[in-house]
């Protein structure tokens, strides 16, 4: 049991009790000497009635400023401020009380702390992953998001909060059964495979959300570029094993025929040989080129003014007109060379898609939710298969060899961003999407 439950403060309760005793020895002493003055009888009840008063008056202020602190102190715990500190003189009950409070509050304000620093860690740890986290109320309505989130919705945090799931498509991925095979989705700046997963909490007795998107894309393209690199690497070995010495042996036949002018058949031997030749060093260096996708060097990240690099596009083709549209620096950490040769790779793409002399090309470029967001838009007819685009020797080109939208993601994935490209919906030809983060 508390000390306030069994006894009092003893200097206050002391100085009552004797006011009490001077009243009661005052009224015995007037009780037996009867023959006094009434005037000495009427000021020995007037010091009585100030001594009780005085007593009274002098507790009371002294219990209503103990009540006062012990008050305060625990109105700035229902407020949850932890700083503030009752002053102890001694070892009353009240005192007691105090210390109470304060060891209360001191426990309070460690447990504060401890629980703001793991909150601060875990916010930090939420906040770099590459999984989207989302939070949801009971209505649906995104309450909280980390990084990874508002880049996949290519909208600041501040501008998700409070907005309906629906809105974002998220509502629907609810509907998915939680961690099961990976789901082919379409976001505002990613489309692939991503792995879904859900579960829920209670807060103030209403059941919250929580929504987990992991984009497992680019796990599954390094896998399948793994096999792609393999399977050319077999195919490069064995074509060339048997192209070089074709090629040699059709060049020696090809110097023996030229010496030999007197045979009837010597002009067709010599043309016949000089189209295997030909077709056999053309191979080569067909086959050659896929040893790009294996010899790709990680990329050496330097500040660079991004924006530099695209407007030196138009000196690259002068005969096309370029649009340039965006804010000016832009210093972003990349590999320059890796950057410049992708631009150019999807510059050539997007100059070739169009008629001679005919429509532009805009590059157009913002910064949302710490992405950098490059556009290449082209007038051209569109692409009928782009679901094979990436797909090793795949290509619309009568000259083409299939690896340079492929070396364009490798290098923006590189970089820790990711490519798209699809075609336009206002009007013909393609857009392609490029998210590169900025920190």
């Amino acid at each position: 049991m508390s000390k306030l439950d069994t006894s009092f403060e003893p200097p206050h309760l002391l100085s009552l009790n004797i006011a009490a005793f001077v009243g009661l020895l005052g009224y015995f002493l007037l009780w037996f000497f009867p023959d006094q003055s009434v005037y000495l009888k009427i000021l020995t009840v007037f010091i009585i009635v100030l001594c009780l008063i005085y007593s009274s008056f002098t507790f009371s202020e002294r219990l209503n400023a103990r009540i006062h602190v012990v008050s305060n102190l625990l109105e700035a715990l229902g407020q949850e401020n932890f700083s503030l500190r009752g002053v102890t003189k001694g070892k009353g009950a009240f005192d007691n009380l105090i210390r109470q409070i304060n060891q209360l509050s001191g426990t309070m304000a460690r447990s504060r702390q401890q629980q703001q620093e793991t909150y601060y860690v875990l916010h930090k740890v939420i906040s770099n992953i590459s999984v989207s986290v989302f939070a949801l109320d009971a209505e649906q309505r995104v309450m909280w998001c980390n990084d990874a989130a508002s880049a996949l919705l290519n909208k600041p945090v501040k501008l998700l909060v409070g907005q309906p799931a629906a809105e974002f498509g998220l509502e629907g991925l609810l509907q998915q059964s939680s961690g099961a095979e990976p789901i082919d989705w379409r976001f505002p700046s990613a489309q692939g495979m991503f792995q879904i997963r859900h579960d829920s909490y209670m807060e103030d007795g209403r059941q919250n959300h929580l929504l987990f998107i992991s984009d497992v894309s680019k796990l599954l393209r390094n896998e399948e570029q793994k096999t792609w690199q393999n399977l050319l690497r077999v195919i490069s070995h064995e074509i060339n094993n048997s192209l070089t010495p074709i090629a040699s042996i059709s060049q020696t036949l090809l110097q023996v025929f030229r010496k030999d002018t007197q045979h009837p058949a010597a002009p067709d031997l010599v043309n016949g040989m000089e189209i295997i030749n030909n077709r056999a060093r053309d191979l080569i260096a067909f086959v050659g080129s896929y040893r790009q996708l294996n010899r790709l060097p990680p990329p050496s990240k330097q500040p660079c003014d991004v924006t530099l690099l695209m407007t030196q596009m138009a000196m690259l083709f002068p005969q096309r007109r370029l649009v340039f549209s965006g804010e000016s620096p832009l210093m972003v950490a990349v590999d320059a060379n890796q950057m410049q040769q992708m631009f150019i790779n999807l510059m050539k793409n997007a100059d070739e898609a169009m008629e001679p002399g005919v429509g532009e090309i805009v590059l157009r470029w913002t910064v949302v939710a710490r992405q950098l967001h490059i556009e290449i838009i082209d007038q051209g007819k569109g692409v009928a298969n782009i679901e094979n685009l990436f797909v090793p020797f795949y290509t619309t080109k009568n000259h083409g060899s299939g690896i340079g939208l492929i070396l364009c993601r490798q290098i923006v994935e590189g970089h820790g961003g990711h490519l798209t490209l699809e075609n336009r919906k206002d009007a013909e030809g393609c857009i392609v999407n490029i998210f590169l983060p900025l920190g």
